[in-house]
């Protein structure tokens, strides 16, 4: 038996007998969500299901991490898929996240619901250590000005440096784009792929909010693929859009695909240092869209790997094929599911 399927089964077998306490977001979601009081057993079978059938792929991905922290984070995100917050505690939730999570409004609230958005509406924060203003949520401010998800520094510095040029696809609201180019400072630059109309008016209200930082940041109104010019058709989701092919494409809203590659070239972009991706189970497919890109830039990577079930294991092992030197480590943002990242560093990066 291998050291994941092994240590996976015994601590899934611990997790089972323990109840966890304090363990729901109460912040982001209600207490009347169907989760938050119901262990799902029909959902833990689908998910066991999934992992044991594919057990090899697990097996290999554990492998390519490089510490024993990401190694152990893997096997709890895996548990919790099964579990859910009644047995299993994601290593996040402790007194200093809630600490910091209950002081945002206090620290940095301006405005609450200060411009509509989606159905509900937005509040207005203020970053002081930045002095950057952004329209956004709670847990915006938390998981990226206070937690800073994309700025990987256990071990190797995984993050935009001064002077990165930098894609941020799946750029929502913008936030993120602002807080790279607070990052790579006047010599960088930032690509922001963002296609969902809702998101890209939020996106343009951040950017004239920051004259400082908005001449850094480029808007490409485009969803990434793995080819260019396809049809797609998709509903306004807010943060929560995204595309699908064949008999998965549906929505009222149609867009035009674009390649990581055809980008670069077309815009004569003459070097890639950083990409991050948070594309709702498109980065797969915006990987393989890159191929060339990332082959000779060897970019710094920040991929979202939590969105479909087999990221664990594809993900990495695509970037493994791009070019066999990355090198990967595994972090997580939330107390709950979402906000798994996966960083990927090649050892000739030229930056760090």
């Amino acid at each position: 038996m291998s050291a994941f399927t092994q240590t996976f089964l015994a601590d899934f077998f611990q997790s089972i007998h323990r109840v966890e306490q304090n363990n729901w977001d109460h912040l982001r979601f209600q207490g009347d969500h169907p989760r938050a009081n119901n262990f799902m057993i029909d959902n833990a079978v689908h998910w066991m299901y999934a992992i044991m059938r594919n057990i090899d792929q697990y097996e290999a991905a554990f492998e390519l991490l490089e510490d024993d922290y990401s190694r152990a984070l893997m096997i709890k995100l895996l548990e919790y898929d099964i579990l859910d917050h009644h047995h299993v505690k994601l290593p996040l939730n402790t007194p200093e996240f809630w600490a910091s999570y209950n002081s945002v409004d206090e620290k940095y609230l301006v405005k609450k619901d200060a411009v509509p958005f989606g159905d509900g509406f937005v509040n207005l924060y203020r970053v002081p250590d930045m002095d950057m203003q952004i329209y956004g949520h709670a847990l915006t401010v938390l998981t990226q000005f206070i937690l800073k998800q994309y700025f990987f520094q256990r071990g190797p510095v995984i993050q935009p440096a001064p002077g990165d040029v930098c894609i941020d696809a799946g750029a929502c609201r913008g936030e993120v784009s602002l807080h790279f180019a607070h990052a790579v400072g006047p010599e960088g630059k930032v690509y922001g792929f963002e296609f969902v109309p809702a998101n890209i008016d939020i996106f343009k209200q951040n950017l004239l909010m920051n004259p400082a930082y908005s001449p850094l940041v480029h808007l490409v109104p485009y969803p990434l693929w793995h080819e260019s010019g396809q049809e797609m058709r998709f509903s306004d989701r807010g943060p929560a859009s995204s595309i699908r092919d064949g008999k998965d494409a549906t929505g009222d809203l149609v867009t035009t695909t674009l390649t990581i590659d055809d980008f670069v070239s077309g815009e004569g972009v003459d070097r890639v240092d950083f990409i991050k991706m948070d594309i709702e189970g498109a980065e797969v497919n915006a990987l393989a869209g890159g191929q060339a890109t990332i082959k000779k830039h060897l970019p710094k990577l920040a991929i979202c790997a939590y969105h479909k079930k087999d990221d664990f294991y594809r993900i990495p092992a695509l970037i493994r094929q791009i070019d066999a030197g990355y090198k990967f480590y595994l972090d997580h943002y939330t107390i709950h599911r979402e906000e798994t990242v996966l960083y990927a560093v090649h050892p000739d990066s030229s930056r760090g």
